[in-house]
């Protein structure tokens, strides 16, 4: 097809939408950041008939994905004694900077979840919540005996802690090492030969990777900073019965059940076909469908982004390509085992140490391998037991049957707990296999501009703006870093879509027109880099484009999402003539980016002045008065 053929082709399919395929937002993923983003836009003036979210899977949830006991997943109305297996993320920090637990206590998170249990390690180095084991060659013979490590806080003392002391004392020594470099230069440094340090550390390192899904060789050293034995950090264990973290998910998007659609997977983003609209091309059940959207929400992982299976018309910036490309996204999995017989419950389970338990094996071809297992017996009610894998062993692993794998996860079993029998119920994960996920989630890549790229993937794209995990400073590879980032997100849509100046829908006509409509002035392919941040003045503020287009003292007052009414703005909420006349021009002229985004914003503020509005989950808070996220960084699995 030639090049004007295949023009009008797409001429023909855009102007043939009835003007129920128009929205004002269309979100790109049913995860926690777009479900989030739904609810944001809604309560803040964006009706909910011009919102759509269209979600890849057969489910709303995203990496939130829970197998229950009686054969459903993601079940919104589960049972209270039906028992989940978390196949994704399965813990829920308590933190002060998590607003996503705030305002899902108690309707969707039961108090239960807090009061009813203790608190469960997300870490499993913490040396109270972990028991030891190794295999060590006893009597010479070279027959390996494994047995249970004592003395474990001391080995963290003695080994790990001084390690992470020397990487505190010389990071501009290592910066642009990875993790392993680093433990290789200070293993040299010591001059350790003794087998049972080396097998210790190489113990401590697998169990390291299942929190970023990659080897230490891929691990940043100065921006990972590995946690003191001692530290703690309190999370609260989802998969109890009736509750799991899909589960939970799904029920927070039932209520938006008219606006989204699943098994619909998003092919083309086109900002060319339309001056006022993004033409967003999608599969629904296989059919291919096509909807305008005056804003779009991308909150897909890094890795369907890596892989290039959204096609985006005219091609992102270089420097978001750049940013996409430089970031880590690592590869998770796990073998969830249960048994129905409490009798069958033979490990270790009355202590604090029992949850979890770590395999030292020696340095060869197996190491590291389903070594690492959680033990949530006591949380589920029924025995059971998960095993682990990251990095590149889990990639490997994806190519095995689910027998083979439970082949070598029960070897390694048996060599701690020899009377263990086979477990009735077995579910293994495929994450870097899933099309629509293909990983778990971001990691620094040594010698990465980690946060500045956080920041350029979360920058807004003309009509396009970016949320989801990889995208949050202050919780990447957090549910709750993909929560803010979709309520940030939410807000700086609805401000957009409120001040841009209504579009007259005119009649369809019965035939395409001979060329597709395109812009005034045709973008290019390329937006300039992000620049550093200046201090803006009065008058430059006057002379701002349609990034910050409304961000001024008389923006509209955004709602908050518990019911309650805003305050009353100082002056008129309707933007100043001079601000929707060049918010116009812009949205005329050019779909894409003309100004440069602020280096060093954070994702709150992508494209948008100190004023956007941030705002806490569950308080009513003036945007004018907003401050954005902290810097902190947790990790979780």
């Amino acid at each position: 097809m030639s090049a004007r053929l295949g023009l009008i082709a797409a001429a023909a399919a855009v102007t043939a939408a009835s003007s129920q395929d128009r929205y004002d937002a269309v979100i790109v993923g049913a995860g926690w950041a777009g479900i989030r983003a739904v609810e944001v836009l809604t309560t803040n003036g964006v009706p909910g008939d011009r919102v759509l979210v269209l979600e890849a899977a057969e489910h709303a949830g995203g990496r939130c994905r829970s197998r229950n006991s009686d054969g459903t997943t993601n079940n919104p109305n589960l049972r209270p004694r039906v028992v989940p297996h978390e196949l994704g993320a399965e813990w829920n920090y308590d933190s002060g900077i998590n607003r996503q637990q705030d305002a899902l206590w108690p309707d969707y998170i039961p108090s239960r979840v807090w009061d009813d249990q203790d608190y469960y390690a997300i870490w499993p180095t913490w040396p109270g919540k972990a028991s030891y084991y190794r295999r060590k060659d006893v009597d010479g013979s070279g027959q390996k005996v494994m047995s249970k490590m004592e003395r474990k806080d001391g080995w963290m003392a003695e080994l790990w802690a001084p390690f992470l002391q020397f990487r505190e004392d010389n990071l501009d020594e290592l910066a642009g090492l990875s993790y392993g470099e680093a433990i290789e230069k200070y293993i040299q440094g010591k001059g350790w030969k003794s087998n049972d340090k080396l097998q210790f550390l190489n113990m401590v390192e697998d169990a390291k990777h299942l929190e970023y899904g990659t080897g230490d060789r891929d691990m940043d050293i100065t921006e990972i900073e590995f946690t003191d034995p001692t530290f703690h950090v309190e999370t609260n264990y989802m998969g109890v019965p009736g509750v799991g973290w899909g589960n939970v998910a799904a029920k927070y998007a039932q209520q938006f059940a008219s606006n989204i659609r699943t098994s619909a997977r998003v092919t083309e983003i086109n900002q060319r076909l339309d001056d006022d609209y993004a033409v967003v091309r999608y599969l629904e059940n296989g059919a291919s469908k096509t909807v305008k959207a005056r804003t779009v929400l991308v909150t897909v992982s890094v890795g369907v982004l890596k892989a290039g299976n959204i096609n985006f018309v005219p091609s992102l910036p270089s420097w978001k390509r750049a940013s996409i490309d430089a970031i880590g996204f690592g590869v998770i999995n796990k073998c969830i085992m249960s048994w129905k017989d409490e009798k069958d419950l033979v490990w270790p389970n009355g202590q604090e140490e029992d949850r979890w338990f770590l395999m030292a094996t020696p340095e060869d071809e197996t190491s590291g391998r389903w070594t690492t297992f959680s033990n949530p017996s006591n949380f589920k009610g029924v025995a059971s037991l998960t095993a682990w894998i990251g990095g590149s062993d889990a990639v490997e692993a994806e190519d095995m049957s689910d027998g083979e794998i439970l082949g070598d996860v029960m070897r390694n079993l048996r060599e701690m707990f020899p009377a263990i029998g086979e477990p009735d119920d077995v579910v293994v994960t495929r994450w870097g296999k899933d099309e629509n996920v293909l990983g778990a989630y971001s990691y620094p890549s040594p010698g990465q501009d980690y946060y500045g790229d956080l920041r350029k993937i979360g920058e807004r794209v003309g009509k396009i703006f970016f949320a989801g995990e990889a995208t949050s400073s202050n919780g990447w590879a957090t549910t709750f870093g993909a929560w803010d980032s979709g309520e940030e997100a939410g807000f700086d849509m609805a401000t957009r879509i409120l001040t841009l100046p209504k579009i007259e829908e005119e009649a369809e006509p019965s035939e395409p027109t001979e060329t597709a409509k395109q812009p005034e002035s045709t973008p290019t392919d390329e937006d300039p880099e992000p620049t550093q941040p200046t201090e803006t003045t009065d008058s430059q503020s006057d002379e701002a484009s349609d990034n910050d287009a409304g961000a001024s003292a008389s923006e509209p007052i955004l709602a908050t999402t518990d019911g309650s009414e805003p305050s009353e703005p100082a002056e008129s909420t309707e933007l100043p003539e001079e601000a929707l006349e060049s918010d116009a021009e812009v949205e005329e002229s050019e779909p894409l980016m003309t100004e440069s985004p602020p280096d060093g914003a954070s994702d709150s503020d992508a494209g948008d002045s100190a004023t956007e509005p941030v705002t806490a989950t569950n308080e009513k808070v003036d945007p004018a008065d907003s401050t954005g996220s902290p810097e902190s960084s947790e990790q979780a699995s």
